[in-house]
């Protein structure tokens, strides 16, 4: 008998079998606990442990269940009882059947970051956690309408600010460019994911964009994770700029790796890399409206070059910086 299953946002949300429609009610990891048809009986009840181990059902479901929603496909086979697009999984185990095709960037057999009541993994190929709050959703959505905006009317204004703060430090950063630019509206519009969660353990990052691209790039497929140890979900380097941007600006620095940004660290403290300054920039010029003096008033000028400055310790002959 065909099945026709209907979804939103690609998440399934019920389905027709033989003329009969039933829908799913569903947990906070999107596993179907329960099916209702038209009259609103239950025709269907389960439950499953963290790593999906069946607790109990009655009657007859369609085959998809814990984390289902999703398209994890039950098998009914002992040591492969999951089938998610890319591999198959295990309850017995609480791990995949065989190595993730993303390793060594992914862990080789590890499930959803051993984090199983949060963490979910639709693909099969890397965990997605649903944890960012909805205020930090509202300011994402706000920050790419305004990211859209950027165009030849905002970047001599983004240029130039970029400028004087770089000049401050006697460095250059990367300009944004048209190409760019797309490159962030790209992300917001169609390539870009943010996971909210733990960063991976003993990275010590606020934010962290796995997979980077070298060069300006109109293909950003980078998943940026905002640590979420780290309240209000999100701060970089910039902070010290605008706390109130402060998630918004750690996206920007992220989203600037994969449009081929490096950090290009300017001093020992890392306040002022190449990703910081733009993302103060970019934020202050097209999110505050402004000329983006924050991002160059606070900037304490390293000494210029050939400048004689006292020895350390106060011992001996200055020092000419180089």
């Amino acid at each position: 008998m065909t099945e026709r299953f209907y979804s939103v946002n690609g998440q399934m949300m019920g389905y027709e079998s033989g003329g009969v429609k039933k829908d799913f009610l569903t947990d906070h990891l999107g596993s179907i606990t329960a099916e209702i048809d038209q009259t609103q009986t239950r025709t269907y009840d389960t439950r499953y442990s963290a790593y999906g181990r069946n607790n109990w059902s009655t009657g007859t479901g369609c085959g998809f269940g814990w984390v289902g929603s999703y398209g994890y496909r039950e098998t009914g086979l002992f040591h492969m009882s999951h089938y998610v697009r890319a591999r198959h999984y295990s309850y017995v185990t609480g791990a995949w059947s065989t190595v993730d095709p993303l390793w060594p960037d992914e862990s080789t057999y590890g499930y959803a970051l051993s984090w199983p009541t949060k963490a979910i993994d639709p693909s099969g190929l890397y965990p997605r956690y649903d944890g960012c709050p909805p205020k930090f959703q509202e300011n994402m959505n706000a920050l790419c309408d305004r990211i859209n905006h950027i165009g030849p009317a905002n970047l001599p204004a983004i240029k130039s600010c970029i400028s004087r703060a770089t000049t401050a430090r006697h460095h250059s950063c990367p300009d944004v460019s048209l190409t760019r630019a797309k490159c962030l509206k790209r992300w917001c519009n169609s390539d870009g994911e943010i996971q909210c969660r733990p960063s991976p353990p003993g990275s010590g990052q606020y934010g962290l964009c796995p997979r980077t691209y070298v060069g300006e790039s109109e293909d950003p497929h980078d998943t940026i994770i905002i640590n979420n140890n780290n309240p209000p979900y999100g701060f970089t380097y910039v902070d010290w700029v605008n706390a109130v941007g402060a998630q918004q600006l750690t996206v920007i620095h992220e989203v600037l790796h994969a449009c081929g940004v490096p950090h290009v660290v300017q001093d020992k403290g890392g306040r002022e890399q190449c990703n910081d300054i733009m993302a103060c920039c970019i934020y202050e010029v097209v999110v505050g409206r402004n000329s983006g003096s924050k991002c160059w008033s606070r900037i304490t000028p390293l000494p210029k070059p050939g400048l004689m400055v006292p020895r350390p310790g106060g011992g001996g002959p200055p020092l000419r910086l180089p």
